[in-house]
C-alpha cells in the first residue's frame, strides 16, 4: 500500500521507479540477503544434529535450573558482542544454540529472544570496537575511548535492571518443565559434537573473518558432520525438500518483507520528508536542554522511520554537533545518546534491520510457528528499552550534561 500510494505522489513517474529500484538494491539488504540464507542453513544443520537435545541433557547433569537461562542468555550474548563489537555477530553466533534450547526448557520463546537482542545490543553499545561507537565518536569529532568511559554508566544502568526483569520474569512465566519429560537421556550426548560449529563461527568472527564467510565454513563443517555421523545423507541434503532447500526457504518471507521495507524508505528519502524535518529541528533549539531535547527527538523519530541504528547516527550526528555547538555541551554526550537512542529504537520496531534480523533467524531454528512475530519479544527487549529511558531521563534532568574543556572532549 506504502508503494502504491508513492506511485499516486510522484508526478515525475519515472523517478519513483528509480527510487523502487534504489531501494531493492540497497547495501544493507544486499549484504543481509546471502547472510540470512546461510544462518538459516546453519539452524537447519543443528536441528537435523539435535544439538539442542544435547545441551539440554548437559543441563540437566549441572542441574542448572530453566528459570535462569534468560539471565545466562542475556550475559552470554553481552559478553559475546562485547568482545566482538557486533550485535549481529553475537545473533547470529549464539541464536541457532541458545534460543531452541531455552524454549525447550520451558522458557517463553517472546523473552528468550529478548534476552538475546539484549545481550547481542549491550556490547554493540558499548564496546571500543563496533561500529556504533565508533560512528557515534567520530560523529561528534571526540576520542573513542573518552565516550566510552562515559558511556559505561548508562549501559550499566540499563543493563542491570534488564538482568534483574530477566531473571524476574524468568522465575515467572517459565514452566516447570521436568527435563526427564523431554525424552532427553545420554544418546542425545553424541549432539553435542556440533557445538563445535557455533564455537568456530564465532572464532571466527572474532579474528575478524566476515560474517557470510564465518557462517559458510560452518554450514560446510556441519554438513560433513551430519554425513560423517550419520545423521543425514547426501540425499537428504540436497533433495528439493531437503536440508539447503528448507534452511533457504525458511527465512524468504522476511526476506520479501525487509526488500519492501528498504523500497518504502527510499521513496520517503527521496520526496524529502527527512530534510524538511531538519530543518524544523535546528530553527527550534534555544536552550541547552531543548537542543538536547530536540536531538533526542529527531534522533529517535529517523530511527524509527528507517530502522537502521547505524545508517541514523551516520545521517544525524553532523546535524547534531550543529544544534550542539552554541552551547558548548561535551560533544562525549551527544555521542552517547545519540549511539543509545539508534542502539535502543532500532530494536523497537518492527520494519528494523535487527528486529527482522532476529525474527528471520528464530523462525529458521523451527522451534517457533508463523504466528510468533516482533511483538511477541519486542517487549521483552528489556535493555534497548532501558536505553531509551536512561538517555530521555539525562536529557531532561540534565544528569551528567558537562561543557566543553577544549580539545577532544570529555565527560567528568
Amino acid at each position: 500500500m506504502a508503494m502504491v500510494i508513492g506511485l499516486l505522489v510522484f508526478k515525475d513517474k519515472n523517478r519513483y521507479a528509480k527510487a523502487v529500484m534504489k531501494g531493492f538494491a540497497n547495501p544493507s539488504f544486499t549484504m543481509l540477503f546471502p547472510i540470512f540464507i546461510a544462518a538459516g542453513i546453519l539452524s537447519q544443520i543443528l536441528t537435523a544434529a539435535h544439538l539442542v537435545d544435547g545441551l539440554v541433557y548437559l543441563v540437566s547433569l549441572v542441574n542448572i535450573p530453566p528459570a535462569i537461562i534468560p539471565c545466562v542468555t542475556f550475559v552470554l550474548c553481552a559478553v559475546m558482542s562485547t568482545v566482538t563489537g557486533s550485535s549481529a555477530a553475537a545473533l547470529l553466533a549464539t541464536m541457532p544454540m541458545l534460543f531452541p534450547m531455552g524454549v525447550q526448557m520451558g522458557c517463553p520463546a517472546g523473552l528468550v529472544l529478548g534476552a538475546i537482542c539484549s545481550g547481542s545490543e549491550f556490547g554493540n553499545n558499548l564496546s571500543t570496537i563496533s561500529d556504533v561507537t565508533i560512528t557515534s565518536s567520530i560523529g561528534q569529532e571526540v576520542d573513542i575511548i573518552a565516550a566510552v568511559r562515559t558511556r559505561v554508566w548508562y549501559s550499566l544502568a540499563a543493563g542491570i535492571p534488564a538482568l534483574i526483569l530477566f531473571f524476574v520474569f524468568g522465575l515467572a512465566t517459565t514452566k516447570g518443565v521436568d527435563l526427564a519429560s523431554l525424552s532427553v537421556d545420554s544418546s542425545s550426548s553424541l549432539g553435542l559434537i556440533f557445538i563445535i560449529i557455533p564455537i568456530l563461527v564465532a572464532v571466527l568472527i572474532l579474528r575478524k573473518t566476515n560474517f557470510l564467510v564465518a557462517l559458510v565454513v560452518g554450514d560446510l563443517l556441519g554438513i560433513i558432520l551430519l554425513l560423517i555421523l550419520g545423521y543425514s545423507d547426501v540425499a537428504s541434503i540436497f533433495a528439493a525438500d531437503g536440508l539447503l532447500a528448507s534452511g533457504t526457504l525458511s527465512l524468504m518471507d522476511v526476506l520479501v518483507f525487509m526488500a519492501l521495507i528498504f523500497v518504502v524508505l527510499a521513496l520517503t528519502e527521496e520526496v524529502g520528508v527527512l530534510d524538511s524535518f531538519q530543518t524544523f529541528m535546528v530553527r527550534h533549539a534555544k536552550t541547552p536542554r531543548m537542543a538536547e531535547t530536540v536531538s533526542g527527538v529527531f534522533t529517535c523519530i529517523f530511527c524509527a522511520i528507517i530502522g537502521s541504528g547505524m545508517s541514523t547516527i551516520a545521517f544525524i550526528s553532523p546535524i547534531v554537533r550543529n544544534i550542539m555547538k552554541p552551547f558548548h555541551i561535551a560533544r562525549t554526550r551527544a555521542a552517547n545518546y545519540i549511539a543509545g537512542f539508534a542502539s535502543g529504537i532500532s530494536w523497537m520496531v518492527p520494519h528494523g534491520v535487527n528486529t527482522l534480523t532476529a525474527l528471520a533467524v528464530a523462525m529458521g531454528t523451527g522451534v517457533v510457528g508463523d504466528d510468533f512475530t516482533m511483538l511477541n519479544f519486542i517487549p521483552y527487549n528489556f535493555f534497548c528499552i532501558g536505553l531509551i529511558v536512561v538517555y530521555w531521563a539525562a536529557i531532561l534532568t540534565g544528569i551528567g550534561r558537562k561543557k566543553d574543556e577544549g580539545g577532544l572532549q570529555n565527560e567528568v
